[in-house]
């Protein structure tokens, strides 16, 4: 009966420890999930940034084999400009996805110091 006893309480131990695990691995994947769908988003923007400056040089080029030099002059000002601001952008994205990857890092730290210690 002792044995039993023991047997018992091992198994209703090591299920309390396996349920918290088992409900944090739903928000790990919630997180990975979120941070995949964040640089398929980075790449998007990036893709998109590098056909808009593309297009803007072969307008430059453009301009500048019809002999318009002050569109030209005009063009790369702007081309610039809009350059910066894809750089700011792109730094802004890399710094959001850091923030979550690192927020994704301590809620896994949490998820398995609760289910050592069996809180959640």
């Amino acid at each position: 009966m002792k044995k039993i006893a023991i047997v018992l309480t091992a198994v209703l131990f090591a299920a309390a420890l396996v349920v918290p695990i088992a409900l944090c691995a739903t928000d790990v994947d919630t997180n990975k999930a979120a941070i995949k769908s964040q640089q398929a988003e980075m790449k998007e923007h990036a893709e998109a940034a590098k056909a808009e400056e593309k297009a803007a040089k072969e307008k430059i080029k453009a301009a500048a084999q019809s002999g318009d030099k002050e569109t030209a002059k005009s063009l790369r000002q702007d081309l610039k400009k809009t350059h910066q601001e894809n750089k700011q952008e792109r730094h802004q994205d890399k710094k959001d996805l850091h923030a979550a990857k690192k927020e994704a890092r301590h809620d896994r730290i949490a998820a398995h110091v609760g289910a050592v210690t069996g809180k959640q």
